[in-house]
């Protein structure tokens, strides 16, 4: 059961009790505000007033994003990081050795492919209670009591230039946890009866605070992979109650400055959250259609998948922070312990290498072995958010118990209503697995990275540009009307160009980006790389066109909505009107500097 109350709520005589019937002066609200695990963290590191300013402890980017960060820091000639970074191979997408050589030049962390992706390794060992990480996709490390934040890459860029993340002050909601789970109910069925009460957006862009009498009743990975799962509602970020069990947690893995993190009351929030574990029931997600599996093995069967209404299952798969936990895979082999799965394509995916590791010594990758799954290594391509149970086109989403008694016979089956053993074998953590987590200190002398043309000048008070595509901008403008003295260069079209296109856009000089529509990832990046978007609307602009942009840094200084262009176009000049974003004041700066290495390099004059 999950009870979501969208207003004021206070944490009170160990009870959630709503604002109105709290009965609480505004002083003893002005106090209780303060007495959240959020708000406590969250004052070291700039605190929770307007404006929010946010420091942090340490960036964490994996894969392509890593390689992003690395190319910003090498062509904004970063020498010394102020806030440490560490980059992690992840799926091993980045160049090769690209990533060690950024850490080794810049002094950092670097983690190889195959051991472990951000949340895992942060959680297993890279986070501290109490800490505040930013990475460019959100990283769950709540439960450990630290602070994941996720930015896109231009908060992540503007922390390592500026030290910290400004923005709107998130509201605080708490999530009260009762009850205990039971035999047969897992971590994806909380995550998915959570998932179907919070309609519309609720928690999104907000920090979700666990605590309650139930927490205790979870394991520490059960923990993890609720909180890897609520990663999907959008949150700013989570953070868990730490107790003795957290404690035991960090010390097996070798991590210290352990910190008892618990609310005080009373303690008031801006909405909360109410989940008892003892009615959560086996839960299935047909697409966005959210239900018991009771309901649906009771219900209409025409709403299901082929082949499970045909009771034809030829796939499954449990994988990720959230599904492939080692409490998750040792109960699935628990459940098909000594059957022999139909033929079909079962995957385990182990979120990560000690996890690998101490499923082989506990013998459970015999007994998967046996029934006919295959286990991968962690971090492969299967290496994704939650547990599915994957049947031709068709996917749904069940928690990896209800899979395994699902598999074991053949047809939709509740993982409640299966016999099996829960007397599992302890999780023994290997500390030698992050042995290839190298930490390097500033090697400013010796150039390892390619040395980058990035432009990064300030946008030009006047511009003369050659609409077309990606590619080389360099021409001569000597034959048009034009003043002399003009930047020339090129504006390109949107063809969905990512953060990585975009650079290599503006390293061949363009200067502008011709958009269908604004929407703020994309504005974002176009801000990060010092590239101007602008929307064309029916000037049908072509490829070959000239553009002249008389005062086109004015207009952004000045806020203005449009910028009135001349077209030069087969032999003909008119004007045409292009619109403008609209842009927050540091936004508009960091353009004007020509993007974020533009930014570092006026800093340093």
């Amino acid at each position: 059961m999950v009870k979501v109350i969208r207003q004021g709520v206070y944490y009170l005589e160990g009870r959630i009790e709503t604002e109105a019937h709290a009965f609480m002066t505004s002083d003893k609200k002005a106090k209780a505000v303060k007495n959240t695990i959020s708000y406590s963290v969250l004052k070291s590191h700039g605190g929770l007033e307007e404006p929010f300013a946010l420091r942090f402890d340490k960036v964490v980017a994996d894969s392509m994003d890593a390689a992003d960060v690395a190319r910003f820091m090498d062509t904004a000639k970063i020498k010394t990081p102020q806030i440490p970074v560490t980059f992690v191979e992840g799926n091993g997408t980045a160049p090769q050795d690209y990533l060690r050589n950024a850490a080794e030049k810049f002094g950092g962390g670097y983690l190889a492919a195959g051991i472990a992706d951000t949340s895992a390794y942060l959680c297993e060992y890279g986070a501290k209670c109490g800490e505040v990480v930013l990475s460019p996709s959100p990283a769950a490390i709540g439960a450990v009591g630290a602070f994941g934040v996720g930015g896109n890459a231009y908060e992540v860029l503007n922390s390592l230039s500026t030290f910290s993340l400004i923005g709107k002050k998130p509201e605080i909601v708490a999530v009260y946890v009762k009850g205990k789970l039971r035999k047969g109910v897992g971590t994806t069925d909380v995550a998915l009866l959570m998932e179907n009460a919070l309609k519309n957006n609720f928690v999104e862009g907000k920090i979700l605070e666990f605590f309650g009498p139930g927490v205790a009743n979870l394991s520490m990975e059960s923990r993890i992979a609720i909180d890897e799962a609520v990663l999907s509602f959008g949150r700013f970020a989570s953070v868990w109650a730490t107790d003795e069990a957290t404690e035991t947690y960090c010390k097996e893995r070798g991590k210290k400055g352990f910190k008892k993190l618990v609310p005080v009351q009373p303690a008031f929030y801006d909405g909360a959250i109410v989940v008892d574990l003892t009615r959560v029931e086996p839960m299935i997600a047909l697409g966005d259609k959210i239900r018991t599996v009771k309901e649906v093995i009771e219900g209409d069967r025409k709403n299901l998948p082929y082949d499970i209404a045909e009771k034809k299952i030829n796939s499954s798969r449990v994988a990720g922070n959230a599904g492939g936990t080692f409490e998750n895979i040792a109960e699935f082999a628990e459940i098909v312990r000594g059957k022999t799965l139909a033929s079909g394509n079962y995957r385990i995916v182990p979120a990560t290498l000690s996890v690998f590791k101490a499923l082989a010594d506990a013998g459970y990758l015999g007994v998967l072995s046996e029934a006919g799954a295959v286990v991968d290594a962690p971090c492969s391509y299967w290496d994704e958010e939650g547990v599915g149970c994957g049947v031709k086109s068709s996917t749904v989403r069940m928690d990896a118990r209800s899979i395994a008694a699902t598999l074991v016979t053949g047809t939709l089956t509740s993982a409640l209503d299966h016999e099996y053993t829960k007397r599992l074998k302890k999780f023994v953590f290997s500390p030698n697995v992050y042995a290839r987590l190298i930490e390097f200190k500033p090697n400013v002398e010796k150039q390892l990275l390619a040395e980058m043309k990035t432009k990064a000048d300030p946008l030009p008070a006047r511009l003369a540009l050659r609409v077309g595509s990606f590619g080389e901008a360099q021409w001569d403008a000597s034959s048009l009307e034009i003043p002399k003295g003009v930047v020339c260069g090129g504006a390109s079209f949107d063809e969905g160009y990512d953060l990585e296109v975009l650079t290599l856009c503006r390293e061949a000089g363009h200067y502008v980006l011709i958009v269908a529509d604004f929407n703020d990832e994309m504005v974002k990046n176009c801000v990060t790389v010092g590239i101007l978007p602008v929307k064309a609307g029916k000037a049908g602009l072509k490829d070959g066109d000239i553009l002249y942009l008389d005062g086109v840094a004015k207009s952004v200084r000045n806020r203005e909505a449009s910028l009135t262009v001349k077209r030069y176009c087969r032999g003909k000049v008119k004007d045409v009107v292009l619109q403008l974003p609209k842009l927050t004041d540091e936004e508009r700066e960091i353009l004007l500097d020509g993007g974020f290495v533009g930014r570092c390099k006026r800093n340093e004059k």
